[in-house]
């Protein structure tokens, strides 16, 4: 069997390395391509098939909600969770606040856009009157006399805790607007009512009655 030059050739043809140094370049750039696909394909399948929901934004607040406090006789000297008789003359703008606090309240129970929501959109004016004009905080009144206020000492000045509780009168006809009003702010945040209706007192610190000496007449209100 011939051997020479036919095993000769068989011999000196390129291995597959030989072939691979021959063409680096696009063997490795077709590595590369193929890298690339596979991780896009890897993505699709392992990645969610939605992404996750947002965060909800905070309810609209507008300033009126959050007046000014008053100087806190506390603030050097902090005992947390004793509760704190307030006085109403204190605060001039206290009674402002809670009318807005419980004209939102009520708005957004009956499913209409709140006072604040409008000034938020559109600043002062767009807040006065409901979507006929008609309803706005002066069609309530926390009458003379009825207001209790106190607060509970916390940790800091942001948590400091804020209530109050009222009855509410309210002479319009296209917004049902409950009796007894129980109102919370944390800090120096908003005014918010916290709860309404028969037992709203419920939610009050036990600690305040105790400071105010007596319970609030309002607080027997079925309304």
């Amino acid at each position: 069997m011939p051997a020479g030059p036919r095993w000769r050739g068989w011999i000196s043809r390129p291995t597959v390395t030989a072939w691979v140094e021959a063409h680096r370049r696009p063997v490795i750039a077709g590595a590369f391509a193929l890298a690339v696909l596979l991780g896009v394909g890897i993505g699709l399948v392992t990645a969610p098939s939605a992404p996750p929901p947002a965060d909800e934004p905070p309810p609209a607040a507008a300033p009126a909600l959050s007046p000014p406090l008053p100087s806190l006789p506390w603030g050097s000297a902090r005992t947390p969770g004793k509760a704190e008789n307030m006085s109403v003359q204190g605060e001039p703008q206290l009674r402002s606040a809670l009318l807005w606090a419980a004209a939102d309240a009520a708005l957004a129970s009956a499913g209409e856009q709140t006072l604040s929501q409008r000034f938020v959109a559109g600043g002062a004016s767009a807040a006065r009157g409901g979507p006929d004009g008609s309803f706005t905080t002066q069609a309530l009144v926390i009458p003379e006399g009825s207001l209790y206020y106190g607060a509970i000492q916390g940790v800091d000045a942001d948590s400091d805790q804020f209530w109050a509780v009222a009855p509410v009168q309210s002479s319009s006809t296209t917004v049902a607007v409950p009796t007894l009003h129980v109102w919370k702010r944390e800090g120096s945040g908003p005014w918010q009512v916290v709860r309404t209706g028969p037992g709203a007192c419920a939610a009050l610190p036990q600690d305040l009655i105790g400071v105010w000496t007596v319970r609030p007449p309002a607080c027997e209100s079925t309304s």
